[in-house]
């Protein structure tokens, strides 16, 4: 499995188009369908397509509410974000797209920049992991903890299959919280804590302490279906 934890590869601009969203965020290794249909955002995702065939999925900030119109002023996002490279698209006869959207990094916008497109485009950095101080040891034992708990999270025999797929995979402890993060029907505030936390330790800490204490969402399917803009 090809590693996430630096995306951005040495061709690469710095300048990524946004996409804010209330309550999506965006893991590395998570696959995100998207259905555009705005006009801006089709725009963005004709441009993405011509170049690096990236997007920032960015999390709206509390009172966002009545402020995504285009006229309106831009709202406030967190700084923290998931890089999505766009693997698989279609654009209907009327202008509007299906894309899929692979998570392959964390980033931080450093600055918005001034631009004469409809939608916002940043300067951005990669944030990689930090080092682990754990023992190997340490660290499988938390996996084994991880996998077993969200095991019991969702009866669907797909979800199953997915957990034990991972079962029988050597991943990294890094790895294996953020492709948990991204299947798991987390609440929005602490799905963009989990973005936000570099260290894969306290990250598995973290989801472990959630899964054990929180009651299953019923009804959520697995795959997601597409999400509208």
């Amino acid at each position: 499995m090809q590693d996430a934890s630096e995306f951005l590869p040495w061709t690469f601009s710095g300048r990524i188009p946004l996409f804010p969203l209330p309550n999506v965020a965006l893991f590395p290794y998570a696959m995100l369908p998207l259905h555009i249909f705005e006009p801006r955002y089709r725009q963005m995702t004709a441009d993405a397509l011509a170049g690096e065939q990236l997007i920032g999925m960015v999390k709206l900030k509390a009172g966002w509410e009545g402020s995504l119109a285009p006229q309106h002023p831009a709202p406030d996002v967190h700084d923290v974000f998931g890089v999505g490279q766009i693997t698989a698209h279609q654009q209907l006869p009327d202008g509007r797209y299906h894309i899929v959207l692979r998570g392959i990094g964390r980033a931080r916008i450093v600055e918005e920049l001034s631009t004469d497109r409809p939608y916002r485009i940043a300067r951005v950095e990669s944030l990689p992991d930090t080092p682990s101080i754990w023992s190997s040891e340490q660290e499988r034992d938390l996996i084994s903890l991880l996998l077993a708990d969200a095991s019991r999270r969702n009866s669907q025999d797909s979800f199953q299959k997915l957990v034990s797929d991972l079962k029988d995979r050597d991943l990294s402890l890094s790895v294996l919280t953020d492709i948990l993060a991204g299947i798991l029907s987390l609440p929005p505030a602490f799905a963009q804590t989990l973005l936000e936390e570099r260290s894969p330790s306290t990250r598995g800490i973290q989801l472990l302490e959630w899964l054990r204490h929180t009651n299953p969402r019923p009804g959520r399917t697995f795959p997601p279906q597409f999400s509208n803009n």
